[in-house]
């Protein structure tokens, strides 16, 4: 489990640029102390490298750092052939199994007019004007850089689109995990104290399947949207009754662009308290030092906000793009190392 005794943890996580031994002993020496993989960009096999690697590194430093496999359920993304060209004021279809731009999922029953439909980060505004079976009309109003492309992220704020819970890769890297006894294994998306117990149970059916009944890992849940922040005290309790190791992840990025801009700070000192309230570990993550995937110090803001969390009380603190492809993620570590122990 995350310590809630000694100092906020570093999770970082990892990808193309940590895919060397060298980055790896540098980010351990700096304080890494869990590694996420994020499973929506690479294959099996890739984790598989790069969980040996990091256990090689490991024992070779003799420290102990932790891996959690993040599965990423059913997130709405688009498929695109290409690039397709956007403007502000245009109207687009995006259909559901046709057409030059399609969704992965089909959600139209959840959407309708005049509902906002934010792409990539919300760096897209659209909004719907018409949803029928066979595709949304949206209207764009904030074309961003002026070109969708292929599996660029979806939101739909405010709504709740009852997609499928967990997709076949989800089961296929919870099947991994059991295999490799990795440490954690977080679920995005966690909306309910269902969606934990059904995760939950899914982890025990496939530890019958694959006969390792000793093995225990935490689930991290991750919080993204405004249905999991009003949800998060039963989330825990519920938890707590099943006997479930929990642990709470802030998932700043898609919950900025899910909840009012203005409120998330409010948003992640309710999920801190109410985490310090039940003795649960949490984690306050993306974001943190966005600048140091493209250059090699963070902004003022940046520290400032990573302070923050560390003064709130975060149990521990995630790197996502400044580790995964940043320019320099040994450095990375080493800054928000060093804000930790200024600020604990």
């Amino acid at each position: 489990m995350f310590d809630k005794i000694k100092k906020p943890q570093i999770v970082c996580t990892l990808g193309t640029t940590t895919d060397k031994p060298e980055v790896l002993e540098g980010m351990v020496e700096n304080g890494m102390e869990f590694a996420r993989m994020n499973t929506a960009y690479a294959t099996l096999s890739e984790y598989q490298q790069r969980v040996d690697m990091l256990r090689y590194v490991a024992k070779k430093k003799e420290k102990k750092v932790s891996v959690m496999m993040d599965c990423k359920g059913p997130q709405l993304r688009l498929l695109v052939e290409g690039r397709f060209n956007i403007g502000n004021g245009d109207r687009i279809n995006i259909g559901f199994g046709t057409g030059p731009v399609q969704f992965n999922y089909d959600f139209h029953e959840y959407v309708s007019r005049g509902d906002d439909l934010f792409i990539e980060n919300g760096t897209i505004k659209t909004k719907v004007l018409q949803s029928q079976k066979s595709h949304l009309t949206l209207e764009i109003y904030d074309a961003g850089e002026g070109n969708i492309r292929q599996m660029m992220g979806v939101n739909v704020p405010g709504k709740c689109l009852h997609l499928n819970e967990l997709t076949e890769k989800d089961l296929a890297v919870i099947a991994f995990s059991v295999q490799n006894n990795v440490e954690y294994i977080a679920q995005s998306f966690v909306r309910n104290s269902t969606d934990v117990v059904n995760f939950h149970n899914a982890i025990e059916e496939c530890k019958k399947e694959l006969n390792n009944p000793d093995y225990n890992p935490g689930i991290v849940a991750k919080i993204e949207d405004h249905y999991g922040t009003i949800n998060l005290d039963a989330i825990i309790t519920t938890s707590k009754n099943e006997g479930i190791d929990l642990s709470i992840m802030i998932a700043r990025g898609d919950l900025f662009v899910e909840v009012p801009p203005e409120k998330l700070m409010k948003y992640q000192n309710n999920m801190v308290t109410t985490c310090q309230l039940h003795n649960i570990p949490v984690i306050v993550a993306t974001g943190l030092l966005e600048s140091m995937q493209y250059g090699l110090e963070p902004t003022r803001s940046e520290v400032m906000d990573t302070a923050y969390a560390v003064m709130s009380g975060a149990d521990a603190l995630m790197l996502s793009g400044e580790t995964s492809n940043g320019v320099d993620p040994v450095n990375a570590v080493a800054m928000v190392n060093k804000i930790i122990k200024e600020y604990r």
